[in-house]
């Protein structure tokens, strides 16, 4: 969670006034004036009188007698209220079915204001809508908004307030952003920063497979996330996406050593007998695209080879020149491999 500071700091509250809506900025300790923006106006409002609140609207911020949430739903004079500033144990949301006139509405958080599970939320938020431009094929908006949603957990500090619950979601937030970033990377033709993306989703799988058995990794494993779906679906994604680009690159040994070691966790999987069937599945997709990957490499390193030979042979003659050349003959029958 960030520092205690931001959780105290007083909201912006959106406010009615008789020149129209606008934002208390702050209430000034000196004299007690609220410092008003209205909508509309460069100036400010300075004013003793404490204004009403808008009328509550879908998805606006509030706060009421229990904390701050999201106005999910009206009806009539009624509201429904889920809870943002904190939850019960185990991820349990709080919803409040209140009056309108009971709640404020207030300027949405800042990044930076945000605490951890206010931040892990928006993440996760964001984490939806990339998903959605992403089966619509909109790979930019998909990178952007997945890219955001990693940022917006990057540098979260924890305290005694981040429950292993948010940590576990704080963690699949970030690999699975991660890796589908990196995909979006793939698509739009990107590969290093498809590489980043990747690299950045192994650490964190990597990380979690030293502590498993450990709590994240159990509430995890409750969650439905199985070791064959986190260190075997998860990670073999990633080294594909670190295939993928180091194939672009020309560095076809590397690619065909990271393939090896996504084959080696794809059969370990496969094996295993408590592989639950949707994974098996999504191993077995996993494995065609290493055995067409990999088969890509060989001949662009085949090809590679090819064209280092007739460059070794234009610069030292022809096959018939060399042959009468033993000295040179020897030195261009075995050309360097500069991959």
């Amino acid at each position: 969670i960030l520092l205690h500071s931001t959780m105290t700091k007083e909201p912006r509250w959106i406010v009615k006034t008789p020149y129209g809506k606008g934002v208390v900025l702050q209430k000034r300790k000196e004299d007690g004036m609220y410092e008003t923006q209205l909508d509309g106006f460069i100036g400010k409002l300075y004013t003793a009188e404490k204004y009403p609140s808008v009328t509550p609207e879908i998805n606006n911020d509030v706060i009421c007698t229990f904390g701050r949430g999201i106005v999910e739903s009206i009806e009539g004079e009624q509201c429904t209220v889920r809870l943002s500033s904190w939850r019960l144990a185990q991820r349990c949301t709080v919803r409040c079915y209140l009056r309108l006139d009971t709640v404020s509405v207030v300027g949405k958080k800042s990044l930076r204001e945000m605490n951890t599970f206010e931040r892990v939320s928006y993440g996760q938020t964001l984490k939806t809508k990339a998903s959605e431009q992403f089966r619509q094929k909109k790979y930019n908006e998909a990178l952007k908004l997945y890219a955001d949603a990693i940022d917006s957990v990057r540098f979260v500090q924890h305290d005694a307030q981040s429950d292993n619950y948010i940590r576990a979601d704080l963690v699949l937030l970030m690999v699975t952003c991660s890796n589908n970033a990196g995909t979006c990377c793939v698509q739009l033709e990107k590969l290093d920063q498809a590489h980043r993306f990747a690299t950045n989703a192994l650490v964190l799988v990597d990380a979690l497979y030293a502590k498993r058995g450990k709590k994240i990794h159990s509430i995890l494993m409750e969650d439905g996330y199985t070791d064959a779906k986190l260190f075997g679906e998860f990670t073999t994604k990633s080294r594909l996406l670190l295939a993928t680009a180091l194939h672009a690159h020309d560095k076809h040994d590397e690619a065909i050593a990271t393939l090896k070691v996504a084959t080696t966790v794809v059969t370990k999987y496969l094996e295993e007998k408590e592989t639950a069937e949707a994974s098996i599945k999504g191993l077995k997709i996993q494995e065609k695209v290493i055995k067409k990957l990999h088969a890509q490499c060989l001949h662009r390193k085949r090809l590679d080879k090819k064209k280092e030979i007739k460059r070794a042979q234009a610069m030292f003659g022809s096959k018939s020149s060399a042959a009468s050349t033993p000295d040179v003959s020897s030195s261009s029958s075995s050309p360097k491999n500069d991959s």
